[in-house]
């Protein structure tokens, strides 16, 4: 119906044009502007409930839908390549019976990684964790079958050596569901106190994706730390902290 309408209101604009110009030339670029501004419009109606519509048929599948989650990355006050990545999910069981949590990470770095840890109680890794393509993914077993209406918090813990020094100085979340709450934050030490950090919202991942804000975070006193909290973030689009130096990106300089 949506693609009808954009057909239609294209059509209209184009018919106005066409007609004897008894009205006068502006009043048809007029009424050619708002046909083409309602069918963008439209346009971008139909991507977002075409977004939601995905994000809920997942969540059925899956079995949870995600409620809120927090991504913090420290980088140790001694050696500089020693990164720990701490994830909290919070989830909700949308139907009896779910008993796995998949999730994924990219990491920038180029090194070693320790065996993923699970910290939450009564929770397990299923598996080992699959790479492809850059992107590693990974399940976690819940301990049980979640009844409908459930919460559960799933915490990881991720220890990362940068011996290539490739590491980028960003944390970043690209929202493929619907959730509550977003939260990004890092913790550095003194010695690499950047010069500026910056919060940054995409219309997607990858360099095609449009810049849709970015502005200045604050530091921290002490031991540098930022944060950037989102309520209700847009799926598809992509948040992301990221910091500065003044010889550039490296922490490394």
């Amino acid at each position: 119906m949506i693609a009808l309408a954009i057909l239609a209101v294209g059509f209209a604009g184009w018919l106005v044009t066409q007609l004897p110009d008894e009205a006068g030339t502006r009043t048809s670029i007029i009424m050619l502007a708002v046909g083409l501004l309602t069918g963008l419009a439209l346009g971008a109606l139909s991507a977002t409930l075409l977004l939601q519509r995905r994000s809920r048929i997942v969540e059925i599948q899956r079995g949870y839908k995600w409620i809120s989650a927090e991504f913090h990355y420290e980088i140790d006050e001694q050696d500089p390549h020693q990164h720990t990545h701490f994830v909290k999910i919070y989830i909700e069981a949308t139907r009896d019976g779910a008993f796995l949590f998949r999730n994924q990470y990219l990491w920038s770095g180029s090194g070693s990684e320790a065996p993923l840890e699970v910290t939450s109680k009564g929770h397990r890794l299923l598996g080992e964790v699959k790479k492809s393509s850059g992107w590693a993914a990974y399940y976690v077993d819940l301990g049980h079958e979640m009844q409908k209406g459930e919460r559960s918090c799933v915490e990881i813990v991720q220890r990362l050596t940068d011996s290539g020094e490739k590491f980028d100085p960003f944390i970043a979340k690209t929202v493929q569901e619907r959730i509550d709450e977003l939260t990004l934050s890092i913790s550095l030490p003194q010695h690499l106190r950047p010069l500026a950090v910056w919060r940054i919202e995409r219309t997607g991942f990858g360099p095609g994706a449009k810049v849709v804000r970015r502005d200045q975070g604050e530091l921290g006193n002490g031991s540098p730390t930022a944060v950037f909290v989102k309520k209700n973030p847009k799926i598809g689009h992509n948040y992301e902290l990221l910091w500065e130096y003044q010889h550039g990106r490296s922490i490394y300089g």
